[in-house]
């Protein structure tokens, strides 16, 4: 199955002593142990950039309680990753503010509002990542309500209830993730790529190629079929429509091209889902070579195989001679 690597760390409070190595308060609003916290983040990313675990799978999610505001030096140091740049591959992305926006908040502090605790996500699994949300059972809540029942007087201690509300002073942080890969359409192929002879008749054509890392089954989707021949060209390519089986899981083409042409190309586009729900989307070509021996030029899809244009066209006529119908007459006006 999928695998990915969680880092729960808890760093040194705000509230420690860390005069005697030198990290004091400095008085800027990120209190004791700043420098403290901002190497352990530092030493957090470059030991996870060497896959501790030895999964051999890049995934990583940083989370817990890191005692620092999303714009702070820890925060800043694991965002920027272990090359210590940021804007570079190896960048984490703040959940939180990256989905919550920056009125997040899991904590609060003599009133004020603010978030300590994360979900820190590198790219490999960011792409992989369903939503998260903070779950505001604890900071919401009076701490009058909480398990500590230290300090409390017998009626404020029968407040308590053994529920998730005010079960701690932080909030949890979910994290959705869909660990499925999806559907690898790169190597797609059609089952065949040239057809020869020009009779004019439909063929089937499938999608082949396609693959899933997680070994899913895929169901196959044509979405549009088109051609770099006029659908109603003269001569030998005038039958239409030239592509049907748009919604199915087959594609059905006319084997036919202008005579005096080089030949015509059908690009056959698709999507292909896996039993998870993930998908991919791809295209295939197909050749009606001019003769046996050149191969068909691409010129690009510029029709849509799918319209008949006779249809199109008596289509047209009809609503015109309606609209002409419904137009009065000088008699109707005088009447």
């Amino acid at each position: 199955g999928a695998a990915f690597t969680v880092a729960v760390n808890h760093l040194k409070s705000k509230g420690s002593a860390c005069d005697d190595v030198g990290d004091p308060d400095l008085g800027d609003g990120a209190g004791n142990c700043n420098i403290t916290r901002t190497m352990a983040a530092q030493a957090l990313v470059d030991w996870l950039a060497t896959d501790p675990t030895g999964s051999g799978d890049a995934d990583v999610l940083i989370i817990g309680d890191l005692n620092s505001y999303d714009k702070e030096d820890p925060i800043d140091a694991i965002l920027a990753g272990a090359d210590d740049l940021a804007g570079t591959s190896d960048d984490y992305t703040d959940l939180a503010y990256a989905v919550l926006g920056e009125q997040s908040y899991s904590y609060v502090f003599d009133g004020q509002l603010g978030y300590l605790d994360y979900g820190l996500a590198n790219a490999s699994i960011l792409s992989q990542v369903t939503g998260m949300t903070i779950w505001h059972i604890n900071s919401d809540e009076p701490d009058i309500l909480d398990y500590d029942t230290s300090f409390k007087q017998p009626a404020q201690a029968a407040l308590y209830e053994p529920n998730a509300y005010r079960a701690s002073d932080h909030d949890p942080v979910i994290i959705g993730l869909n660990l499925n890969s999806a559907p690898v359409c790169e190597s797609a192929l059609p089952s065949r790529a040239n057809l020869w002879v020009p009779n004019h008749s439909y063929r089937l054509i499938r999608i082949l190629g396609v693959t899933d890392p997680d070994g899913d089954s895929i169901s196959i989707r044509i979405d549009g079929i088109w051609q770099d021949e006029a659908v109603d060209a003269h001569g030998s390519g005038h039958t239409a429509p030239d592509g049907r089986g748009v919604g199915t899981q087959t594609a059905k083409i006319r084997a036919e091209r202008v005579g005096n042409g080089n030949g015509r190309v059908y690009t056959i586009y698709f999507t292909a889902t896996d039993s998870q729900g993930n998908s991919c989307q791809g295209e295939v070509k197909v050749g009606v070579p001019r003769n046996f021996w050149s191969p068909a030029v691409d010129d690009g899809p510029l029709y849509d195989s799918t319209i008949d244009p006779d249809a199109v066209s008596s289509l047209l006529n009809s609503v015109a001679m309606q609209q002409t119908a419904l137009v009065p007459t000088n008699e109707d006006w005088l009447a």
